[in-house]
């Protein structure tokens, strides 16, 4: 919307992107590129580390996790 109001077109002008691949993504005008995450993984990682330091155990810093880029229309692929 504020892209609209400021005369910019998306993918055109401006290329948008999204993260966590909610469902109303592909309804958008124009449907949402976006970056989808393992929820449950990321949720369940994070209660272990909670977990973890709560008991005063080493934990691991990082964590890395499978993402998946779902390419719609609001960028424009060269």
């Amino acid at each position: 919307y504020a892209a609209i109001k400021m005369g910019l077109r998306v993918p055109e002008d401006l290329a948008v992107i999204g993260f966590d691949n909610i469902p109303l993504s592909s309804f958008f005008v124009p449907p949402l590129s976006t970056i989808a995450v393992p929820m449950s993984e990321l949720g369940s990682d994070s209660m272990e580390t909670l977990m973890g330091l709560i008991a005063g155990e080493q934990v691991a810093r990082i964590k890395l996790h499978k993402t998946k880029l779902i390419v719609r229309k609001s960028t424009l692929s060269k």
